[in-house]
């Protein structure tokens, strides 16, 4: 039981950790769009 919580809070913070560095990554791109 405490292992399949464990399991679903990891996939859960990889799955945010993910589309917050594409996130990121598109605003950089927008960013140096917009500079240059």
């Amino acid at each position: 039981m405490i292992v399949d919580m464990a399991i679903i809070i990891v996939s859960a913070l990889g799955l945010a950790f993910g589309m917050f560095r594409n996130f990121a990554k598109q605003s950089v791109l927008s960013t140096t769009l917009l500079w240059s």
